[in-house]
């Protein structure tokens, strides 16, 4: 597979992914050598889960999940096309545990207000909001997945809309059918503060939602994990965990989750999940007129049908021998393990006990 740094590779998908990557770290190094006149150290590492994204945007533009990339520049720019945002995984403990029912009618009213407020995202995308139990102590706790609504749009908006903030600062660099959309300077450097405040903001919001459903004395902060974002102004992580402590597992709709003690590998880089490949083998072509995977166009806006993707490892048991083989690469001990009691996503409501 060349020279290309990944982790562990599972199957086609992943294979034709990587292959796309090479373009992408070329092109990185090519907008850095355009402004600074020399090599840009750009290097892009492939994680377990590595595949196929929702994010139509992202993948036109060369970028997938379950992916870290950096480069070295003196002057700051940053590739939009990756579609940055802040998202991570909380985890608080329920000293005082619920009925699944009880905490069914408690979110409900909850969503209702902060969605007469249009913030709530919990049930768009790959977000969630779950009620788990410890399978080893069945002690109770509650899983957030999000990003903070306020900057994906609008003046703090960091997604690559036409009519964004930046969007008269945009450059575009190309390579056969390839290009990297960028921002350079003082507009990167803007872009990177609003991220960071969105990283932060993201965790004080996931803990506001717990607190307001829970209650302040029965919502312990366990852990929050950030699993998409930008670890500096150089680097991007897309599903990839890269913070030093101990990291989270998701699995599917419904399966347990995870956490795991702290492996300590380069930039302590973790994927986030199991990620999401395409039915079958996998082929991936870039045209004048777009993006197509095994023949199908895909724009902007299009969601990927589920009889075309499909979640990896999705039919397999998902228990501890199952994560062992799974990241057996690695020096990993599990933590936690956490059975779903209750979930609501967008895949609906969902009692699993």
């Amino acid at each position: 597979m060349g020279d290309m740094k990944y982790f562990k590779i599972f199957d086609s998908t992943q294979k034709a992914i990587l292959n796309e990557l090479r373009i992408t770290e070329a092109l990185l190094n090519e907008i850095c050598y355009q402004l600074n006149h020399k090599e840009g150290n750009a290097e892009i590492i492939g994680l377990e889960d590595l595949g196929i994204a929702n994010n139509v945007v992202r993948m036109q533009g060369g970028f997938f999940t379950g992916m870290y990339a950096s480069w070295s520049s003196d002057i700051p720019f940053i590739p939009i096309d990756a579609t940055i945002n802040a998202c991570g995984v909380s985890i608080f403990h329920i000293p005082n545990p619920l009925d699944p029912k009880e905490f069914c009618e408690k979110l409900n009213t909850v969503k209702k207000y902060y969605k007469g407020n249009k913030s709530w995202n919990l049930d768009a995308g790959n977000h969630f909001i779950i009620l788990c139990e410890d399978t080893t102590d069945n002690k109770q706790y509650l899983v957030i997945h999000a990003s903070h609504i306020d900057y994906k749009y609008g003046d703090k908006g960091l997604y690559p809309t036409n009519d964004v903030w930046y969007s008269n600062n945009i450059y575009k660099i190309e390579k056969g059918n390839r290009f990297i959309r960028y921002i350079y300077g003082d507009t990167a450097e803007h872009f990177y503060n609003l991220y960071l405040e969105a990283e932060r903001l993201n965790n004080e919001r996931n803990l506001s939602f717990a607190t307001e459903l829970l209650g302040n004395d029965n919502c312990i902060p366990e852990l929050y994990v950030p699993h998409y974002g930008m670890p500096d102004i150089s680097s991007i992580a897309i599903g990839c965990q890269w913070m030093q402590g101990d990291v989270i597992l998701l699995s599917a709709p419904s399966k347990n989750i995870y956490v795991l003690e702290n492996c300590n590998t380069e930039k302590n880089l973790f994927p986030h999940g199991m990620g999401s490949k395409i039915k079958g083998d996998c082929q991936i072509k870039y045209n004048k007129d777009g993006l197509y995977i095994n023949g199908q166009s895909l724009e902007v806006g299009d969601f990927l049908k589920s009889d075309f993707v499909e979640t990896r490892f999705g039919n397999e048991l998902i228990d501890k021998s199952f994560v062992n083989k799974f990241l057996g690469h690695r020096n990993i001990k599990v933590k936690k393990e956490f059975r779903q009691l209750f979930s609501d996503s967008r895949h609906g409501i969902l009692f699993n006990f």
